[in-house]
């Protein structure tokens, strides 16, 4: 009995098949060799037992315990197969089962592509409430802030341009500049580093497991301003599955004339493109964010050349396929304006270009294609819907 169960424990069938048909495998060998296998077992089964924990037992102990036996049967394991491999020569050495992780053991977050993380405190994300602190049906605003932005519009309209309720947000600062006293100071998340830019944060203080806790990922500069109501954008981008998007431009500088407001598409939710600018505002889902992270260049800070592909790789290279003419969308119906008279980074962020020139295939000249919608009613009920809730 006991030979019988180690020997099926140890072989596969086959080989089991091998040794009974070698003629050099003696039967009385054999039996002699796993009479002493047998002992060996119910040796080792006597000093696991004083090793046994209770079910009171800490986890650490019972993780203890079964990477002990676990070592040991392995052991055995290649010691039968070294001595029967004088006698039975057909037994393979591959032919050992080396443990196999028990079924209950989950794979690792970084493993588990479905694994998701929010940003939620320990108020709302504890054991009495574990699902907050995996799904929300909020989205995430990143924004980017030093000592100048305490005069400019979005410090001053953060929290009641984007609720509490509806979305988390994270302030990087890269400067020296502190925020102790910002009214609402504890409802935000800072991360200060000196010096540094744009997609130098995103890249490195946040993950994918991050953004798929979350609906829509809003990336801002600090000299935006606006009037439109984002939960309204966020509707308007879910009816018509708009993946990446941006609002149009208003006042201010320009680098693209295209990105401009155009008012015949005002009444229309706003036109198809290819190509949406980095700045000063743009908005992904967070699953389309995921791919974008994993495109970011880890020594790229800026972004630039970036937005002129960016369309194309999702096109293609983000796993679901999605047609170019109906993926990214600037939103006439929503306007941005940036207060700033003129873009410093240019010089700095050409010289990045470079490091996306391996997705070149993926280059479009900027083009608009068609109008969303024929009207603007899926945007009136959206508003509608929303001055309900």
């Amino acid at each position: 009995m006991c030979v019988c169960s180690y020997l099926s424990f140890v072989f596969t069938p086959s080989d089991l098949v091998k040794m009974y048909n070698t003629r050099r495998c003696k039967l009385s060998t054999y039996l002699l060799l796993m009479t002493v296998v047998c002992i060996v077992v119910l040796l080792l089964n006597y000093i696991l037992m004083k090793y046994e924990i209770h079910e009171d037992s800490s986890m650490s102990n019972d993780l203890h315990n079964n990477q002990l036996s676990n070592m040991s049967l392995n052991y055995l394991r290649r010691m039968l197969l070294k001595n029967l491999s004088m006698t039975c020569p057909n037994v393979s050495k591959n032919s050992i089962i080396y443990h196999k992780q028990p079924p209950n053991v989950q794979k690792t977050q970084a493993e588990n592509h479905s694994y998701a993380l929010t940003l939620e405190r320990r108020t709302s994300c504890n054991l009495a409430n574990p699902e907050n602190c995996f799904h929300t049906k909020k989205s995430l605003v990143i924004t980017f802030w030093s000592e100048q932005t305490r005069q400019r519009w979005l410090s001053k309209h953060l929290l009641s341009s984007f609720p509490e309720k509806y979305y988390d947000y994270i302030v990087m600062v890269h400067d020296r500049s502190t925020w102790n006293n910002f009214s609402g100071y504890e409802k935000i998340i800072w991360i200060h580093v000196p010096n540094q830019v744009k997609f130098w944060y995103i890249k490195r203080f946040l993950s994918p497991h991050i953004f798929r806790a979350y609906h829509y990922i809003w990336v801002l500069d600090d000299d935006v301003r606006f009037e439109f109501n984002p939960r309204a954008y966020e509707c308007v981008s879910e009816k018509y599955n708009i993946i990446l998007s941006a609002p149009a431009r208003g006042e201010g500088v320009v680098i693209y004339k295209m990105t401009r407001v155009k008012p015949r598409y005002t009444s229309r939710i706003g036109r198809w493109t290819n190509f949406i600018e980095i700045g000063p505002m743009f908005t992904a889902k967070s699953s389309v964010f995921i791919c974008l992270w994993n495109v970011l260049s880890e020594m790229n800070g800026f972004g630039f050349g970036l937005d002129w592909k960016w369309c194309g790789i999702l096109s293609e290279y983000c796993g679901e396929r999605y047609p170019l003419n109906r993926l990214c969308a600037i939103l006439d119906s929503f306007v941005v304006h940036h207060d700033s008279q003129r873009i410093n980074t240019v010089k700095e962020g050409l010289r990045e270009k470079a490091a996306y020139n391996k997705y070149m295939k993926y280059l479009n000249k900027p083009a608009a294609f068609e109008a969303i919608a024929s009207d603007s009613t899926q945007l009136n009920l959206c508003n509608k819907n929303i001055s309900r809730s």
